[in-house]
């Protein structure tokens, strides 16, 4: 399985586990990105000698992407909370292959990407979207949009 499969069926996974959960957005922004306990991330950095600060710029990007991709995406009126749980870079630092070794990121398939986060989805009230007698609405539009992601096809959702 390539690396960009496993990368996407990982994502899938993340975030059909958290699709009822999440911090609610700020009530001005239509997208808020909030990062829990990443003191204990699996993997947020950029060497084995990276710092906090280091962390912290990574996080920043990851919002910033999060927040200007998503925002186009969210209907009028409503406000997306994303709450990221765990990083795991893609590739690893081996920095047992020795010194001046520290700062390379070995990137194969072993070592794929994963992001797990929760999201939540606010009308303008603050309460989530009106509810349907389909318990997997959520679900089904997920895996919908990933199999006509990865089959190019109108596939049922």
């Amino acid at each position: 399985m390539s690396l960009a499969r496993l990368t996407r069926l990982a994502s899938l996974a993340s975030l059909l586990v958290g699709l009822a959960s999440g911090a609610a957005p700020a009530a001005d922004a239509p997208v808020a990105v909030t990062f829990a306990h990443p003191e204990q991330y699996t993997d947020l950095r950029l060497s084995c000698l990276s710092r906090d600060t280091d962390a912290r710029s990574l996080m920043a990007e990851l919002e910033a992407f999060l927040t200007a991709a998503a925002a186009p995406l969210v209907p009028a009126g409503q406000r997306l909370g994303i709450t990221v749980t765990n990083v795991d870079m893609a590739g690893d630092i081996e920095s047992w292959r020795g010194p001046g070794r520290c700062d390379v990121r070995v990137v194969k398939d072993t070592y794929p990407p994963r992001i797990d986060l929760t999201f939540r989805l606010l009308d303008g009230e603050g309460k989530g979207p009106a509810s349907s007698t389909d318990h997997l609405r959520y679900e089904k539009a997920l895996l919908g949009e990933w199999l006509r992601r990865e089959l190019g096809r109108g596939a049922g959702s």
